[in-house]
This record gives structure tokens, C-alpha cells and sequence, in this order.
């Protein structure tokens, strides 16, 4: 999508439940509900939606501090596979 954000279909939403709760399942992961017609004109980038917080836990954006955590790990994981991957062809 134009906005950095993905439309989900009333089917992929079925995970959560029945779909007489779908405004429902939207507020818990910070979406919002669109008719078709909205939905593609946010594709063609001629409408934005604004989309709420999320509301469960699970489904909201990290703070800033998680942001440097994340970060932190992702940086330790690529220093780790390049250690590994060092001593791999050192042994080749």
C-alpha cells in the first residue's frame, strides 16, 4: 500500500473469530474497516485511512525503547552469523 499499511480481507480475519465481530477484531489490531470502494481507492492512493492504536497488547507498535532492544538483538544475531561464517571458511 501507498501509506506503508496492508489490507486484510474478511476471510484472513476468521482467525479471530466469527465475523459478526469484525469491527471488533479491527480495533484489537489497530485497524479500521473499509467498504471495497474505500479499499481501493487507499490503493490507488487516492484515499488514507486513519488507523487507531491497537488495543491488545500483542498487536501494538513497539515504544522507542523496545525499538532499541530489537535493535540491539538484531545486531547481536549479524556479528554472531559473521563469526560463524568466518570460522566455517577458515576450516574449508
Amino acid at each position: 500500500m501507498p501509506d506503508g499499511n496492508y489490507l486484510l480481507y474478511q476471510t484472513d480475519l476468521l482467525v479471530f473469530g466469527p465475523l459478526f465481530r469484525l469491527r471488533e477484531y479491527a480495533a484489537r489490531i489497530g485497524g479500521a474497516v473499509m467498504s471495497d470502494r474505500e479499499a481501493a481507492a487507499n490503493q490507488r492512493g487516492e484515499l488514507t485511512t486513519a488507523l487507531p492504536a491497537a488495543t491488545d497488547p500483542e498487536w501494538m507498535a513497539p515504544d522507542d525503547d523496545d525499538e532499541a532492544i530489537i535493535e540491539e538483538i538484531v545486531n547481536e544475531a549479524a556479528e554472531e552469523a559473521a563469526i560463524s561464517e568466518s570460522a566455517e571458511e577458515g576450516e574449508e
